[in-house]
């Protein structure tokens, strides 16, 4: 199944939302889909937190230049590449192998819903 990257959290967070609901197989079931997922979920956060490490406003160390000490600080000129670059990246196709997982399974899901992730997760489920 494909899916943009800008989905990944919603949808790992969906599946970790089965969480105690589950029977000891469909547990194991979801066990062996969500690693890979943690996987590709990670992937995106450490390529996006490159993008702002690679546009920050930096010391005269070459670290980043921190905020209340974790957030980047971002010089008025940038700001239009790092959104087309984060842009780029969230919207990047990604492979979810879903052999191990039943949408029976998803459903179970008690993971509270936020405002627009509905809708992704109504289309990631169509998928499966």
């Amino acid at each position: 199944m494909q899916t943009k990257k800008i989905n990944l959290e919603v949808f790992f967070n969906f599946v970790k939302g089965t969480e105690g609901q589950l029977s000891l197989s469909e547990a194991r079931a979801r066990d062996i889909f969500i690693k890979p997922l943690a996987e590709l979920t990670q992937s995106f956060f450490e390529d996006r937190e490159k993008i702002y490490k690679e546009f920050c406003l930096k010391n005269e160390d070459g670290t980043p230049a921190l905020i209340d000490g974790d957030k980047y600080e971002f010089s008025p000129e940038d700001l239009e590449q790092i959104n087309k670059e984060l842009n780029i990246l969230a919207n990047e196709e990604v492979e979810i192998n879903t052999y191990a997982i039943s949408k029976a399974i998803l459903e179970k899901s008690e993971y509270k819903l936020k405002v627009g992730e509905a809708d992704i997760i109504d289309e990631i489920l169509a998928k499966i």
